[in-house]
């Protein structure tokens, strides 16, 4: 099967798919208005409307970098192992739960999806 469409509404579905499924196939003169991923110092960042979006594979609704004490959820991710990494070459975070979370806390997972719980 052919796929025309890819969904782009969920940020994790964004690191997966290459970094210029749109600019390359935009025109020319929209290139750099289409979505696109450049290298800057300090990792892949997401450009939209020639505007720096965020990191690739960045965290939280502004696709940061992690910051400690941000987002509580995400410093317990980061007590688990759990890492974000930006620069070329990276591996994406999973989007398959399963992956996502050790056997104890997927146990007590409430939803599909869902990160929360301690990985002690």
């Amino acid at each position: 099967m052919t796929y025309r469409l890819i969904s782009g509404d969920n940020h994790i579905d964004l690191t997966y798919c290459p970094p210029d499924l749109w600019s390359s196939q935009a025109p020319a003169k929209w290139k750099l208005l289409a979505p696109r991923v450049e290298e800057l110092e300090d990792g892949l960042h997401w450009f939209v409307d020639a505007q720096d979006q965020g990191m690739w594979n960045g965290v939280g609704p502004l696709f940061r970098k992690y910051q400690e004490g941000v987002f509580r959820h995400l410093d317990e991710m980061k007590a688990c192992g759990f890492e974000w990494d930006s620069r070329p070459g990276a591996r994406p975070r999973p989007t398959t739960p399963e992956l996502r979370l050790p056997g104890p806390v997927r146990a007590r997972a409430p939803a599909a999806g869902t990160i929360r719980g301690s990985c002690r």
